[in-house]
């Protein structure tokens, strides 16, 4: 399956090291995340899921070979190539 044309990635070479320690970083931040207060640090947990769900795809971007200019290009890039 092609690379849409309306995206702006970059061809790289596969970094699994970074992917890795995106992957690592992501399970410290998922880890903190019971030590927040629900209800007075909501925004926080909000963001720490953010945060691990751009990293996870950053790293599976990695892992293939490309590399996105925005986050929009990372959820795209997954819907077209891991539907």
């Amino acid at each position: 399956m092609g690379t849409s044309k309306y995206i702006n990635l970059i061809k790289i070479e596969p970094d699994k090291e970074k992917a890795k320690a995106l992957f690592q970083l992501s399970e410290k931040r998922l880890s903190k995340i019971k030590f927040y207060d629900e209800e007075k640090e909501s925004e926080l947990i909000l963001e720490a899921y953010y945060e691990i769900a751009k990293e996870l795809m950053t790293a599976i971007m990695l892992c293939d070979g490309w590399k996105s200019m925005g986050h929009e290009e990372l959820i795209i890039y997954l819907s077209q190539h891991y539907p």
